[in-house]
């Protein structure tokens, strides 16, 4: 259980050490929104939430605002949402690679 709970908090360190290349580089596009949904990262009305913000820095910023709180599986799932629109360029920059 320790292990799991040091995961997620690196994780949420590492978004928000990254947070001003994310906010420039991550495309919160409704493909990826709707994405998350589906796999269950966030719910429709989180998702709706994230919609309605008025410019794309606004919509990255809620987004990451609630990935820091979902779990090891929502997070991998972040990952594969990534990847399936077209963003492996931010898998890398997460991973450091």
């Amino acid at each position: 259980m320790v292990h799991i709970v040091e995961e997620v908090r690196r994780r949420r360190e590492n978004i928000q050490k990254k947070n001003d290349e994310l906010l420039e580089h991550v495309e919160p596009n409704f493909e990826l929104l709707d994405s998350l949904t589906t796999k269950d990262v966030f719910s429709p009305d989180v998702r709706d939430d994230i919609k309605a913000e008025k410019t794309k820095i606004g919509r990255v910023q809620k987004m990451l605002f609630h990935l820091r709180y979902v779990d090891a599986d929502g997070y991998n799932s972040f990952l594969e949402a990534l990847r399936d629109s077209s963003q492996t360029h931010i898998i890398n920059f997460i991973n450091g690679t």
